[in-house]
């Protein structure tokens, strides 16, 4: 399976490269396939203090997650009187997540982990369909901080170390978009269970009478085979400022289901709290 997959993979490369009467663009502005943002693990730059259920895990304090991340097309096809084009693209994106709390009467900022995820997307769009073929690698690492505090002296198991292909699409209709697809592990079972799905609903107020003021809502849900496909519920709302290429969001956000980084993704958690998202590029 894993050898059928990447070849499927390189042969839509491929097969899109080959294609006769196209226009070829190189590191065009832009993406076809907007950022989900509601998507834990997705290539974008975020910062949130949360306030989260698993207290052992930062000990009753404050949870604060934060991402950096780049996404870049470096080759875009476009299909003369045609409304069909696709691309290419590289992101990449570190996820760093910190505990806050009180000790005596000093305020403790711990390092709990950082994960880090490259990957190839290929991404197709005509009118308002656009599809997303993406092959990653993702790796998580428990910081020191959280090892010394825990008494963590010897190896353990992280299963959060892996590759996977995965196919999104999304239909944008007005200003809702829908979103859904599977992904597929590329890792032998016994490492890793394979199947991942991902759906979901984003709301954006195109018409709203301020082009730099955009009310902003959704839903994100996941499911890994590897935690039993228990649902990870990500919801927000709130509102955009700025351009559509450079904004910044600032969002009521909410999370329930299993931790989404770090090799303790078996933990159960539930956060609400203040998220800020970014698009400086």
């Amino acid at each position: 399976m894993k050898r059928s997959l990447l070849a499927l993979f390189v042969m839509l490369l491929l097969s899109c490269m080959a294609k006769a009467q196209t226009t070829t663009l190189w590191f065009p502005e832009g993406h076809l396939f907007e950022t989900i943002m509601l998507d834990p693990l997705e290539a974008q730059n975020s910062a949130s203090l949360l306030k989260n259920s698993n207290g052992k895990l930062t000990h009753n304090g404050l949870y604060a997650p934060f991402s950096i991340g780049a996404k870049k097309a470096f080759i875009r096809w476009k299909t003369p009187n045609s409304s069909r084009m696709s691309e290419l693209s590289l992101d990449i994106v570190a996820f760093t997540q910190f505990e806050l709390y009180q000790e005596a009467s000093a305020m403790r900022r711990r390092m709990l982990n950082v994960d880090y995820r490259v990957g190839l997307i290929y991404a197709i769009k005509k009118e308002n369909h656009i599809t997303r073929i993406r092959l990653y690698h993702i790796s998580s690492h428990l910081g020191d901080d959280y090892m010394i505090s825990r008494g963590i002296t010897s190896f353990f198991d992280n299963k959060v170390n892996y590759e996977q292909v995965d196919i999104l699409h999304a239909i944008q209709q007005g200003s809702i978009r829908y979103y859904g697809g599977i992904g597929v592990g590329l890792r032998p079972f016994g490492e890793r269970k394979p199947l991942s799905l991902q759906g979901g609903i984003f709301f954006k107020d195109h018409k709203a009478t301020s082009k730099n003021i955009r009310m902003i809502a959704g839903l994100d849900m996941k499911l890994f085979q590897q935690t039993d496909f228990v649902p990870n519920l990500k919801m927000a709302w709130g509102y955009e400022f700025g351009n559509i290429t450079n904004a910044i969001s600032i969002v009521l956000e909410g999370y329930t289901g299993k931790l989404p980084y770090s090799p303790l993704e078996q933990e159960n958690i539930t956060w609400g709290g203040l998220g800020m998202y970014f698009k400086p590029f």
